[in-house]
């Protein structure tokens, strides 16, 4: 059966004179201006475009597209080095960058499908190899890479990419060629590359840091093949996510729709992958054969991120608390940043750089956080970041929590997530106990009515002992706690859990 892409049409302001010789594409290439990457992958998304056509033929359409490929991959290579590595949210000129190399992976994307609507209910060659397993690959190759850029800058996947990502994995098992190596890496099959995209998906790439999506990526390759992606029909056990073939939606858990008998498609099993993460947590704390199985036991958080993606892929993560979306539209300030924050607690009224306050709107919030628009954002962020969040300038900033995900979508308008960090905040001075020097810190004291939950310490990134006794400084009080243990290490604040010294 044919997936029924929904197919893109060349621009109709492009006129690009259809080629029919491999040599013509070979001078159309030499012409680009390859000192302009933007102006490259603009003409390249037409050129594909203008191809992507019935009445160029179909044997000639497999030859250009190998050509350009080949020219697609120098451009996007150009591109990717004006953004990967770089500070987010994106500014301008990476948003072009990212753009640009979205619209040529696109177009290439757009072109391959037409590859395989036309080999789709062809008969494969008595001699010869069959070209179908090859655009397969490539497609979902494409998909692969176009996830890679929208994760790794925090951008909204493009209209459409899961509906034509499930629809190719459909095609896979109803032409049986699931079970095919994959031609561009023979070790893995067509199979395991759809159930590496659908389980990269699920482990909710927008919560992740950089090191955790690097982490969570080499879990996948090490044990994703645990899991295992069947047509409804005849999966013999039940599955724990669902795919609806025809609908642009990642995977989702079983457990949200009540019928007995799955309503959709595909079933993605994670059970077994489930319980391989669940006996690595366990020997966690031992010496012997963790060296093969992680790649990091003893970093900060790898074990957390490890319990995560366990609960994840398990199908039993969920909200606890309800959101609630403002009736209209509702205004906060923001700052982000530990300094900033921790100079505006410890000065409401003296002066400030109102460059440091971000103006937001209220998307939603609920008992653990809220969620924050910014059309036009100036700032960067980062998973983890502190956030300070008052309803004005005057205003008490009593909502300080850590950011949890963000997303870009493609206008730029930035949205993001934060969770409470429990408890008032009190701007501090610190010092180890025999040490001269002050250092900055906020000091959370315990919720009333929770008498038995233990004070929290943030303060900048630094490498102290996580039992260390402090000498604390609170305007004009002086006292000491003892730390009793990290509780998050991040990129630039570390949270420790803290207690009145008595010695």
């Amino acid at each position: 059966m044919k997936p029924s892409y929904k197919q893109a049409r060349p621009e109709a302001a492009v006129n690009i004179p259809l080629a029919t010789k491999a040599k013509q594409v070979e001078a159309w290439l030499d012409a680009l201006p390859h000192g302009d990457p933007l102006a490259s992958a603009h003409a390249l998304a037409n050129y594909l475009a203008a191809h992507d056509s019935a009445q160029v033929a179909a044997a000639f359409r497999r030859q250009l597209f190998d050509i350009v490929a080949v020219g697609a991959r120098r451009v996007l290579n150009t591109l990717e080095a004006e953004f990967r590595d770089m500070p987010l949210p994106m500014d301008a000129n990476q948003l072009e960058h990212a753009d640009h190399a979205l619209d040529l992976l696109g177009a290439a994307g757009d072109f391959c499908k037409r590859l395989i609507l036309e080999f789709a209910e062809r008969s494969p060659p008595i001699f010869g190899e069959n070209p179908l397993p090859g655009h397969l690959g490539r497609f979902l190759h494409l998909q692969r890479e176009v996830m890679d850029l929208c994760y790794l800058g925090h951008r909204q996947l493009p209209d459409g990419f899961w509906r034509d990502t499930h629809q190719t994995g459909l095609l896979l098992f109803d032409s049986g060629l699931a079970a095919a190596p994959d031609p561009t890496r023979p070790s893995a099959t067509l199979g395991e590359l759809y159930l590496a995209l659908l389980l990269e998906a699920s482990a909710d790439p927008y919560h992740l840091t950089e090191q955790e999506r690097a982490w969570t990526l080499d879990v996948i390759a090490r044990y994703g093949n645990l899991a295992r992606v069947e047509p409804v029909r005849t999966a013999a056990k039940g599955g724990v996510f669902g795919i609806l073939a025809h609908e642009d939606k990642p995977p989702y858990p079983l457990s949200w729709q009540n019928e007995i008998q799955p309503n959709c498609e595909l079933v993605m099993n994670t059970a077994p992958l489930v319980r391989k993460l669940a006996l690595i947590i366990s020997q966690l704390g031992r010496e012997s054969g963790l060296s093969k199985a992680v790649p990091a036991p003893r970093q900060p958080g790898y074990k957390g991120l490890l319990q995560r993606l366990k609960s994840i892929w398990g199908g039993s993560s969920q909200r606890t608390t309800a959101r609630h979306r403002p009736a209209r539209s509702n205004q906060r300030t923001a700052i982000v940043g530990f300094y900033p924050i921790h100079l505006r607690l410890s000065d409401p009224g003296g002066p400030f750089d109102d460059a440091a306050m971000v103006s937001c709107q209220l998307v939603n919030e609920s008992l653990g956080g809220m969620a924050l628009l910014v059309a036009k954002p100036v700032f960067r962020l980062k998973i983890g970041s502190l956030v300070c969040v008052g309803r004005g300038q005057g205003d008490a900033w009593n909502d300080i929590g850590l950011v949890r995900w963000f997303k870009t979508g493609p206008n730029g308008v930035l949205t993001f997530g934060i969770k409470y960090l429990h408890g008032k905040m009190r701007p501090c001075l610190w010092r180890l106990s025999g040490n001269g020097q002050d250092y900055p810190g906020l000091l959370a004291e315990p919720e009333k009515g929770r008498p038995r939950v233990a004070r929290s310490l943030i303060m900048p990134a630094l490498r102290i002992d996580a039992l260390a006794r402090l000498e604390m400084r609170q305007g004009d009080e002086r006292f000491a706690i003892k730390l009793a243990g990290k509780v998050e290490a991040l990129a630039e604040i570390d949270i420790f859990r803290c207690e009145q010294d008595s010695a």
